[in-house]
C-alpha cells in the first residue's frame, strides 16, 4: 500500500487547457473520451572511464492518461517513478475558453491572439477578447493581464529571473477584405502599474543569465499597425506588415511638453518603426518569392515575447516542380545585417543559402536532399576593433535521406530509410580559428514493418561523430522495437530496448603554449536501454 501511496503522491496534473469549441459541434461531440499508456523502463550505464562512479541499474515505471470532455476540455494527469526518490512538482494552472459560433467567437480566462508580428503576437493574457468576421468586416480586440507582478532583490538567491510589474494591455484590430484580400488597422496599448511593487525605486536586482544589473522602472508601449494583402491577376501576391511603436522606458521620467494620444510623453520616450513586405509571383513552372524586412534598434513591443530588432533581411525564395512532380525543388537566398543607425562598434553580416531537393521518380522510393551555408561576418565600425574579438564563421551543413517503402496487397508494410548528414562549422577568424572550427558527420538507418495483423517491427543504427579541437567523440547506437494493436480495442503495447556507446577521445595539442607531453586519453560509456509501454 505504501508503494502505491508513493505512486499517488507523483501524479502531476498540469491543467493548461486551450478550449475552443464550435458551438454546433457540441452537440455532435462525444460527452467522454479517455486514453493513455503506462510503461516500465530499465537502464545500465556501465563504463570503462576511472571517472566514472555511476554503475547503478537504474529503472522506473511511467504512465499518463488524458481525458476528454466533449471534445473540448482535456484533463491529462502523468507519473513517473524511479528508484531516485520522488520529485513533487508544484501544478500549473491555466485554463481559457474560446466559443465559436458562426463568424462569431469568444477569448475568456488565459488565452492569446495575434494581431500582427509586430504588435501583439501570441502574447498570452488573462482576460477577455472577440473576434467578429461577418462578410467582408473584420474586428478582432482583447483587454487583460499580461504580466504578474515579480519582485527579485539580488540578496534573494532568485538570479534567474528578471523582476516585473503588473502588466495590463488592451487592443483592437479592425478591418476590410477578405482572407486574400484586405487591409487591417491595429491599436495595442500595454503599461506597467508602479504601485504593483511597493519601494521598487530602492529595489536593485541581478539576473546570472544575461548579467544586467541594476534597477528597474514601470514602463509604457503604444503600437499603431498596418497590415495588407493584395491578390493581383490571381496570381500576384503583395504583403505588407508594419508596426510604428512609442515606447517608454520609465514612467517616472519628466514630461515632455505636448501630447500624443493615449501615451504621454516623457525624457525615456522613443518612437521606432518596423516593415515587412512581399511579393510572390510565377514564372512558368517556377514560383519566385521575395521579402525585404527592417526593424528599427530598439524596436519594442508588449505583444510579444521576442523581439529581434535592428535588423534588416532581404531574402529570395524560389521553388518549382517538374515532371509532373518526380522532382521538385525550394530555396532561400539572402543577407542579412545589423547596426541600422551605426550606433555600434561593429556590423554583423550574414549570407543565407538554403536548398532543399526531392527526387521521386516513383511514389513508394526517392530520395530528399538539402544544402545550407550561413556565413557570419562582424566588421569594426565604430572603433577599431582587434581581430581577437571579430566573428567570421561559416555554417555548412549537407543531408542526404533516401527511403524505400513496400506496401503488400494485404496491407503489410514495410519501410526503409536513411540519413546522411554532415555539418561543418568553419571559424575565419586567424586568432580563434584552431579551436572554434567543429566537424559533425551523422549516419543513421532504419527499417520498420507493420502488418495488416495488427503487430510491427523496428530496427535501427546509427553513429554520430563530433570532430572538435580538444576531443573526438564517437557515438554509436542500435535499436530495436516490437509492438501489437488489437484494431478491436485500440489497445497497442509495445517493446523497445536501445544499445549505445560514447567514445571520447582526447587530442594532442601542439599548439597550446605549455611545454608538456600530452597523450590522448580514450574514454567508453554503453549504456543498455530497455523500455516497454502500453496504451
Amino acid at each position: 500500500m505504501k508503494q502505491y501511496a508513493l505512486l499517488l503522491l507523483k501524479i502531476i496534473l498540469i491543467a493548461n487547457t486551450a478550449i475552443s469549441q464550435d458551438i454546433e459541434a457540441i452537440k455532435e461531440a462525444k460527452p467522454f473520451q479517455w486514453s493513455g499508456a503506462i510503461g516500465t523502463s530499465l537502464m545500465s550505464q556501465p563504463s570503462r572511464s576511472a571517472l566514472s562512479s555511476d554503475r547503478s541499474l537504474q529503472y522506473g515505471i511511467f504512465g499518463n492518461l488524458n481525458m476528454s470532455f466533449y471534445e473540448t476540455f482535456e484533463l491529462p494527469l502523468s507519473f513517473n517513478y524511479t528508484q531516485s526518490g520522488l520529485n513533487v512538482d508544484k501544478p500549473f494552472y491555466q485554463l481559457g475558453l474560446s466559443p465559436r459560433y458562426k463568424w462569431l467567437q469568444l477569448h475568456l480566462g488565459h488565452r492569446n491572439m495575434f494581431f500582427s508580428n509586430y504588435t501583439l503576437a501570441g502574447h498570452t493574457f488573462l482576460g477577455a477578447g472577440i473576434e467578429l468576421n461577418p462578410g467582408k468586416f473584420r474586428f478582432a480586440a482583447m483587454t487583460g493581464r499580461l504580466k504578474e507582478p515579480l519582485l527579485i532583490d539580488a540578496l534573494s538567491g532568485q538570479e534567474l529571473m528578471n523582476p516585473q510589474f503588473r502588466r495590463t494591455g488592451w487592443g483592437v484590430k479592425t478591418g476590410v477584405g477578405s482572407a486574400s484580400n484586405y487591409v487591417d488597422v491595429i491599436l495595442f496599448k500595454a503599461g506597467d502599474d508602479a504601485e504593483s511593487i511597493s519601494n521598487w525605486q530602492d529595489s536593485i536586482y541581478q539576473n546570472s543569465i544575461s548579467g544586467l544589473t541594476g534597477r528597474f522602472a514601470p514602463e509604457e508601449n503604444l503600437i499603431l499597425g498596418i497590415n495588407a494583402r493584395f491578390t493581383m491577376f490571381s496570381k500576384v501576391i503583395l504583403s505588407i506588415e508594419s508596426g510604428g511603436s512609442f515606447f517608454t522606458a520609465d514612467q517616472s521620467s519628466d514630461v515632455i511638453e505636448g501630447n500624443f494620444g493615449p501615451i504621454t510623453p516623457r525624457t525615456t520616450s522613443t518612437f521606432k518603426y518596423a516593415l515587412k513586405s512581399s511579393l510572390s509571383f510565377p514564372i512558368g513552372p517556377l514560383s519566385l518569392s521575395t521579402t525585404y524586412e527592417r526593424v528599427q534598434p530598439d524596436y519594442f513591443s508588449h505583444g510579444t515575447y521576442n523581439m529581434i530588432n535592428d535588423i534588416e533581411n532581404f531574402t529570395i525564395a524560389p521553388s518549382g516542380s517538374f515532371f509532373k512532380g518526380r522532382f521538385s525543388f525550394s530555396g532561400v537566398f539572402g543577407n542579412s545585417r545589423n547596426n541600422l543607425m551605426n550606433t555600434r562598434s561593429e556590423t554583423s553580416k550574414r549570407l543565407i543559402t538554403n536548398i532543399n531537393a526531392l527526387i521521386a521518380p516513383k511514389g513508394h522510393y526517392g530520395l530528399n536532399l538539402n544544402y545550407s551555408n550561413f556565413s557570419f561576418n562582424q566588421q569594426a565600425q565604430a572603433i577599431v576593433l582587434n581581430d581577437s574579438v571579430l566573428i567570421r564563421q561559416v555554417n555548412t551543413s549537407f543531408t542526404l535521406m533516401p527511403y524505400y517503402n513496400i506496401l503488400r496487397t494485404e496491407g503489410d508494410l514495410h519501410s526503409i530509410n536513411a540519413a546522411f548528414i554532415r555539418q561543418e562549422v568553419d571559424d575565419l577568424n586567424p586568432v580563434t580559428r584552431d579551436f572554434g572550427s567543429l566537424l559533425t558527420n551523422m549516419i543513421n538507418a532504419n527499417y520498420a514493418f507493420t502488418s495488416h495483423k495488427g503487430y510491427q517491427l523496428n530496427f535501427g543504427i546509427n553513429q554520430t561523430m563530433i570532430d572538435g579541437a580538444l576531443l573526438t567523440t564517437t557515438l554509436t547506437g542500435i535499436q530495436i522495437g516490437t509492438g501489437y494493436t488489437i484494431a478491436s480495442s485500440g489497445l497497442n503495447v509495445n517493446l523497445s530496448s536501445q544499445l549505445s556507446s560514447s567514445k571520447i577521445t582526447r587530442k594532442m595539442m601542439d599548439w597550446l603554449p605549455i611545454p608538456a607531453f600530452r597523450p590522448a586519453f580514450l574514454f567508453k560509456r554503453n549504456t543498455i536501454f530497455v523500455q516497454t509501454s502500453i496504451g
